[in-house]
């Protein structure tokens, strides 16, 4: 009974210190825009796609379309998950959903944030 005892709190302290994320403190309260790349075959030019990252969990995702001179804007909430999870819930479909969980990275001023697909886009601190 003992052993059972010992594995729970050391599986409950594992969660503990396990889950935390590792975009606490990097991600709230920035602004981010996106640098030169291509895409899935789609040249991306620099600027083009903006974050914005409220201390309150609220974020706008904004693109900016070069051709139409049209920007398109989603506006939501996002919250922190285990590692570099991040969700990403938006007020109107993206890619067919409102939610999206993102891999994110943040070293220095530089943020990489990949896609369920394996898509990859980085972005500069603004």
């Amino acid at each position: 009974m003992r052993s059972v005892s010992r594995l729970a709190v050391v599986t409950a302290l594992f969660c503990l210190v396990g889950c935390k994320s590792n975009n606490e403190g990097k991600i709230e309260a920035t602004r981010w825009t996106s640098i030169a790349c291509t895409v899935k075959g789609v040249e991306v030019p620099p600027d083009m796609l903006q974050l914005s990252f409220g201390g309150d969990g609220r974020m706008i995702y904004r693109i900016e379309n070069p051709a139409t001179a049209a920007d398109i804007t989603h506006k939501g909430t996002y919250s922190l998950g285990m590692g570099d999870f991040v969700t990403l819930n938006l007020d109107e479909p993206l890619a067919g959903s409102k939610t999206h969980m993102q891999t994110v990275k943040i070293d220095g001023n530089q943020l990489t944030m990949i896609d369920s697909d394996g898509t990859s886009m980085t972005f500069n601190k603004k």
